[in-house]
């Protein structure tokens, strides 16, 4: 037998001198003016840094701008960097330090392992951690847990101060909603759309519902820019700022990862501050439409704690979307769900529950009425059979149930179809 030889192939480092394809990341979590500067100059150096390099070409610069750090979710320069690193495009990343790149720990981690598939290196230039000498990932784990207890620090601390501010009454307007504009820390009415939010008011205290409203609206107003929906309506019938008042920390920030707002439920105070702007709708029309609101509410709430026996089995003939249910003044209905998406209307109208009881009822009895004459050997001929039946068969016939939600549940429970 022939000897058996192994021939070593050295390893070729030439790759280390050749020209790298460099991207650097920049990252600031407000807009305030400190941070801006501070963005800016971070662009400009790293542009500069790369630029001037015999070894290095600079790929691009990605930028979040006024983006917290604690998840990737928002940040779109983040995330198109990585996918520019999955396509190959980039060699090595450079950013300013860990807690620019990111200020949660388990989602620095497996970035950095994510790169790493890429065959991606990042250095963290203040903390002198290059990922592509580093043996251990413990170091890097160290400093990012370091950033996310410092952002989450950050954030009790403002809330607990925007809270203190609160409670001696001052107070800082970040959003307008429509009809108002702000300025200075103020709100200011604009008078033509201060003029259809009474218009609002008046149709809804006339009768008329949140989707009559809104329909209504955007026959007379509506724009490719501004689409009223329903929810639109019952936004501006709840606000209590179109009564000139505020109502302050209706959402907060709990510290955890990851750092989002959520609706408060009662977890915190609220604070509500009078006479603090102009008024749209005076006090005593806007507590008489939270009055009819609760009602309506009350009572569709008496209502959807029923059992919705066809909720999910009722389909438009006409657009094949699903019918949903509604209440109107104490009753249910059903009715094709295009006409809430869509501007068009579907063709197809609104049915009461009880009018489908009573359809499904007249057609189950007539089926076992005559279960013994239904060919069963294609579904074309059991649909002939079926229209014969319902041709010539009367309710007198087949002994017509009256309506009962009971009867109702039993036999939906037992069709097969």
């Amino acid at each position: 037998a022939e000897e058996r030889t192994v021939r070593v192939i050295k390893a070729d480092k030439s790759y280390e001198n050749s020209t790298l394809r460099v991207a650097a990341y920049c990252r600031v979590s407000t807009s305030e003016e400190d941070q801006l500067n501070s963005f800016i100059t971070q662009m400009h150096y790293y542009h500069d840094f790369i630029s001037q390099s015999d070894n290095m070409v600079l790929v691009d610069i990605y930028a979040d701008e006024g983006i917290t750090g604690t998840s990737v979710e928002k940040r779109n320069e983040f995330k198109r960097m990585l996918n520019d690193c999955r396509l190959g495009k980039i060699d090595r990343i450079y950013v300013k330090s860990v807690s620019r790149f990111a200020r949660n720990a388990l989602e620095c981690i497996e970035s950095i392992r994510l790169l790493r598939e890429y065959g991606v290196s990042v250095f963290f230039e203040n903390d002198r951690i290059d990922t592509l000498t580093l043996n251990s990932e413990l170091i890097l784990y160290v400093k990012s847990a370091f950033a996310q207890s410092e952002a989450l620090a950050t954030s009790k601390r403002v809330s607990t101060a925007n809270r203190m501010r609160l409670e001696i009454g001052e107070y800082s307007i970040c959003s307008a909603p429509y009809g108002f504009r702000a300025k200075n820390n103020e709100l200011f009415t604009v008078p033509e759309e201060a003029a259809i939010v009474r218009e609002v008011y008046g149709m809804y205290l006339s009768g008329m519902g949140f989707l009559k409203i809104a329909q209504a609206l955007n026959r007379k107003y509506g724009t490719e820019k501004r689409f009223w929906k329903a929810n639109s309506i019952l936004y501006i019938l709840s606000n209590e700022k179109y009564a000139g008042d505020a109502l302050f920390q209706k959402r907060f920030t709990p510290p955890v990862l990851p750092l989002m707002q959520r609706k408060n439920k009662g977890e915190l105070p609220k604070y509500y501050v009078q006479n603090t702007h102009e008024a749209i709708i005076d006090k005593e029309t806007f507590n008489l439409v939270q009055e009819k609101l609760k009602e309506n509410t009350e009572r569709n709430a008496k209502f959807k704690s029923r059992n919705n026996i066809f909720a999910g089995k009722l389909y438009c003939a006409y657009c094949n979307r699903s019918f949903k249910i509604k209440y109107v003044n104490g009753e249910s209905y059903y009715a094709c769900s295009k006409n809430k998406v869509s501007e068009e209307k579907c063709l197809s109208h609104s049915m009461s529950e009880e009018v489908i009881g009573r359809t499904f009822i007249r057609f189950y009895n007539k089926l076992r009425q005559n279960e013994n004459v239904l060919s069963k050997d294609s579904d074309e001929n059991c649909i002939t059979e079926l229209e014969k039946i319902d041709a010539c068969i009367s309710d007198e016939e087949i002994g017509f149930t009256e309506y009962n939600d009971e009867i109702i549940r039993y036999l939906v429970s037992s069709i097969t179809v």
